[in-house]
């Protein structure tokens, strides 16, 4: 929509509009895709939980007395000091 200001022009020539917006019902939108949903919802049913390969890396990693690695802890001490630094 564009508007000119004009003072010259006559009043009573406002906006208007042509036609009238028609509000869709539920008629006219496509029919829910019920089976789809419940595929989907019986596929979450049988993820798990957890999942027993990751947890199992994650222990031997807490069992490591070596993990992490003492350069990764001397890098992320360094970030760390950077950050604590410019704050």
């Amino acid at each position: 929509m564009n508007i000119e200001f004009n003072p010259s022009s006559p009043a009573g020539l406002g906006a208007s509009q042509s036609a009238a917006r028609r509000t869709p019902s539920v008629a006219d939108s496509e029919p829910a895709a019920f089976e789809q949903t419940r595929a989907l919802e019986q596929k979450l049913a049988e993820v798990p939980t957890s999942r027993p390969e990751a947890v199992a890396k994650a222990r031997a990693l807490i069992a490591d007395d070596q993990y992490p690695p003492e350069l990764t802890m001397s890098r992320l001490a360094s970030l760390l000091a950077i950050h604590l630094k410019n704050s």
